[in-house]
C-alpha cells in the first residue's frame, strides 16, 4: 500500500472546482489505484488512517489493451469541498503476493475553476 497525498489546497476562492489527470498504466492485471480527497487529513502518516476521505472516481485505464496508453481522469467535481484545505490522495494497492502488480504513473495533476 503506498499513498500519494497533496499538501492542503484552498478551495476558498472559487465558485466552483475540478480536479484532472492523466494517466498510464503497465502489466496490467487488475485496478490497483484509488483516488480520494479529505478536508481534515493533517499530513501525518498515522493522519491517513484517522481522516475521512471521499472516494473520487476517475476514468482509469482498465485493460492491458491500455498499456501504455495515456488515458484522462476527466474532470471531478469537488465543489462540495468549496471553502475548505482539501488533500488528494493517490492510493496503490498492489503486491506479487496476493493482489494485483499494474504500474501507473501520473501526470498533469490540474484542480482548476469550472
Amino acid at each position: 500500500e503506498a499513498w500519494l497525498i497533496t499538501k492542503p489546497i484552498d478551495l476558498s476562492v472559487a465558485n466552483s472546482k475540478s480536479l484532472s489527470f492523466t494517466s498510464i498504466n503497465r502489466f496490467y492485471n487488475g485496478s490497483v489505484l484509488k483516488v480520494y480527497i479529505s478536508e481534515n487529513y493533517d499530513g501525518t502518516i498515522p493522519g491517513i488512517a484517522t481522516a475521512t476521505w471521499t472516494e473520487l472516481n476517475p476514468i482509469l485505464p482498465t485493460s492491458s489493451a491500455q498499456n501504455d496508453v495515456k488515458v484522462s481522469s476527466g474532470a471531478m467535481d469537488i465543489s462540495s469541498f468549496m471553502g475548505t484545505n482539501a488533500s488528494i490522495a493517490f492510493k496503490y494497492v498492489g503486491s506479487k503476493a496476493s493482489n494485483p502488480t499494474t504500474t501507473f504513473q501520473l501526470d498533469n495533476i490540474q484542480i482548476y475553476e469550472n
